[in-house]
């Protein structure tokens, strides 16, 4: 066990806003999280976002791009809801985003920071709403087990998230269908049969 800082132990980033008034930032295809986008999800797994940006719109600001597996942790407002992101994705300022620097590590670092949001919330301030800095987050103190221990609980559990981010993935997928196909049915066109004459 050694006593590390979330910030030496793994990448830390922020997010941030494109122009919201300039057109050609917006609507592109890359998925740009806002908080919301974490609180509604009913498992730890980000499959979409509400809005998206275009290349010109992540270049014009201090948002990046986060490959998949990593940690989003909102910290403003509601600080402490947590997503793994399943589809690269940027992130708006009301985020703290976790990057492993081992894939082995994520779990590890997910499941103590899920632990922690009390203590998160502590060193939270702000006048309009509570915050916890980046800066701050990235200076807490962070017990690491030795390397094989957190590759043990790694080949425990990463299956465990990867079939259970696969099942979110299906009932996404099942909910947009259903939402397809409900108005359809509610008309009777599947069925063939239009509305009737009067």
């Amino acid at each position: 066990m050694s006593t590390e800082t979330f910030g030496s132990f793994a990448d830390v980033f922020g997010g941030a806003t494109p122009k919201t008034t300039e057109q050609s930032y917006w609507d592109g295809d890359l998925a740009w999280a806002t908080p919301t986008d974490v609180t509604r999800l009913s498992s730890p797994y980000l499959l979409a976002t509400t809005r998206k940006i275009t290349a010109d719109g992540l270049r014009s600001c201090a948002a990046i791009l986060h490959p998949v597996g990593t940690i989003f942790m909102t910290s403003r407002a509601t600080i402490g809801a947590f997503a793994v992101n399943q589809l690269p994705a940027a992130t708006n300022q009301g985020f703290i985003a976790v990057r492993p620097r081992r894939d082995a590590d994520r779990w590890f670092l997910f499941e103590e920071m899920r632990s922690r949001v009390a203590e998160f919330l502590d060193n939270a301030n702000g006048s309009t709403f509570q915050e916890i800095s980046r800066g701050t987050f990235k200076e807490l103190p962070l017990l690491v087990p030795a390397p094989e221990a957190i590759d043990e609980l790694d080949t425990a559990i990463s299956p465990l998230h990867g079939k259970a981010a696969q099942l979110a993935q299906e009932s996404s997928a099942l909910e947009a269908l259903r939402d397809m196909l409900l108005p359809e049915l509610l008309y009777g066109r599947l069925l063939g049969a239009g509305p009737k004459a009067g």
